[in-house]
């Protein structure tokens, strides 16, 4: 492997005189300098260099500029390009499927041709422009994302972005076959059927393959779709609790913190304890009281943020998985195209996976204004002085996260303007349309536009508008709605499990129980053993049914 654990994907182009010409790391981590290991290194170079003579060998005795993969060592393999100059390309792989490296190559000899077009190159100089660098960089970030989405697609996609339904969703997503496969009429079909015989394993061939085989056995189809289905269910919860969620989650703490910052309050009172900065008894009233509103607005929000990404994370990897299934399905079986289905770049999916960070960066700091307000509402008839137990806390913790969802939903006892409400949890998960088109919009022309394959190279803003907009459909919705509800919940029954376990049986003064509370909310998203399993909720399972089933911009 690579190091920092990456695939190896090394590149060289040597000249007609075995003089290296360029050469570059493309592996996924090869920018993480400090991850480098140089032993691996060597070795691959020693290999490629190794395969020079396999690639003489086999130039002279083929009349194609693609010669394949030449070379074996180990696990990895050389594939090699010849131009009519006997300049070599060789790509240094893991077993890369050999149809993306040929077209590799046929891009990375069009920017060659470009540099050898300028009048002060020669063939015998090496290519050290940052401009050719970084193209060759975007060339190969393009090509081989694809190869793992076609990796993915030949062993039960196993990627980021291809969600499922579960147990309770297997016909929901099943419907989604079934509706691409009444898309097309009945002559595409049967030039399908005419294109596609020979293996029909499905997702097991060694082909591309469609996920549930048009041409398998009769009731085939429907049990592929439950196997299948069922193996990406549990793929997915891997990815969002193990992966995904977790690189989230620190901003959002950062996020949480700044909005209801409990360390203010705390300096003042300890130094005024310590005699450093005294305060009159009004301002140190006023201080207990910040850290009051400030632990409860921490500890409850952490009750709702947690569960809103969660949801959230999930919404967008069914809605990207969906896409990608249906793309999939019908590049596997050499069909039309259906209208209306859009072709997802690597970049356009990038971008839209990156709203997934707006609730840190801003939406948290105005649902956490909202929860504030609940937080001090609910308060203000507590004394510092009065005795609380456990179960109290609990039930102030809910009544102020139910005050917050439904100032959010526009429920009954909101207090919140219609900015919010109008667009219900979508407000603080994503930017306003308006301004998600705006920031689609070209600022200036793009010199990749004119690259072969420059399609999968930029981001579409319409299909990035077209997932975000059923992004907003979802997350404005009433079972978007349910799901977080069951979710917020089983957030409480944790966080009443931990305040049960800190603050003990026997009821403790609010100001004893104050420091309490303000850790739990830091402890809820900073500790993977107090986060309950999200995903096995009944709610949360059947809307990934329900947005892996169906587009809801087309309910909307």
């Amino acid at each position: 492997m690579a190091a920092g654990g990456a695939p190896p994907l090394q590149l060289v182009i040597v000249g007609a005189e075995d003089v290296p010409l360029y050469e570059a790391d493309l592996s996924a981590k090869s920018t993480d300098a400090g991850g480098r290991e140089e032993r691996p290194q060597y070795l691959y170079h020693f290999v490629l260099h190794a395969a020079l003579d396999a690639v003489e060998e086999q130039e002279w005795g083929s009349s194609s500029m693609h010669l394949g993969v030449v070379d074996r060592f180990n696990n990895l393999q050389v594939s090699a390009f010849t131009t009519a100059s006997h300049v070599r390309f060789l790509l240094l792989h893991d077993g890369r499927s050999d149809d993306l490296v040929k077209s590799f190559f046929r891009d990375m000899y069009e920017l060659y041709l470009r540099v050898m077009l300028n009048p002060f190159h020669t063939p015998t100089t090496k290519i050290t422009a940052p401009l050719f660098h970084h193209k060759v960089r975007q060339l190969a970030r393009n090509y081989f994302r694809r190869v793992m989405m076609e990796r993915w697609r030949r062993n039960q996609r196993r990627i980021l972005g291809l969600a499922a339904a579960g147990a309770v969703g297997a016909g929901a997503a099943y419907a989604v076959y079934r509706w691409w496969w009444s898309v097309d009429d009945s002559g595409n079909r049967e030039s399908g059927r005419a294109g596609g015989s020979g293996d029909s394993s499905g997702a097991g061939g060694s082909g591309g393959g469609v996920l549930i085989d048009p041409q398998g056995r009769a009731g085939a189809s429907q049990l592929d779709a439950d196997a299948h289905l069922q193996h990406h269910f549990e793929s997915i919860q891997d990815i969002a609790d193990g992966t995904t969620l977790p690189s989230l989650l620190p901003a959002l703490s950062r996020a949480l913190a700044a909005a209801a910052d409990v360390e203010a309050p705390l300096e003042r009172l300890r130094r005024a304890k310590e005699g450093t900065a005294p305060l009159s008894p009004e301002a140190k009233l006023a201080a207990w009281e910040e850290l009051r509103a400030a632990a409860f607005t921490r500890a409850a929000g952490a009750a709702l943020l947690l569960p809103l990404l969660d949801a959230f994370v999930r919404v967008q990897l069914n809605i990207l998985g969906r896409h990608l299934y249906l793309e999939s399905a019908v590049e596997g079986s050499g069909m039309q195209r259906p209208s209306g289905l859009p072709k997802l770049s690597a970049p356009s999916q990038e971008r839209f996976l990156s709203y997934a960070e707006h609730l840190a960066q801003q939406g948290a700091g105005d649902l956490l204004a909202a929860v504030r307000r609940a937080a001090e509402a609910r308060l203000a008839g507590v004394s510092l002085q009065d005795a609380v137990a456990a179960p109290q806390v609990q039930h102030l913790l809910a009544d102020i996260t139910g005050d917050a969802a439904a100032a959010v939903t526009g429920g009954a006892g909101s207090s919140s303007g219609g900015g919010a409400s109008s667009r219900g949890w979508a407000a603080f998960l994503l930017p306003p349309p308006a301004e998600v088109a705006a920031s689609l919009a070209p600022r200036a022309p793009d010199d990749r536009a004119v690259l072969l394959g420059a399609d999968t190279m930029l981001v579409d803003a319409r299909v990035v508008e077209q997932l975000a907009a059923e992004a907003e459909a979802v997350a404005g919705g009433a079972e978007f709605a349910a799901a977080l509800a069951a979710a917020q919940r089983e957030m409480l029954a944790a966080a009443a499990r931990q305040l049960g376990a800190s603050m003990g049986p026997a009821p403790l003064p609010l100001a004893k129980a104050v420091p309490l509370v303000a850790a739990l909310g830091a402890d809820l998203l900073a500790s993977p053993a107090l986060r309950p399993q999200l995903a096995r909720l009944e709610p949360v399972r059947s809307l990934s049914a329900r947005v892996y089933g169906c587009c809801f911009c087309a309910d909307a």
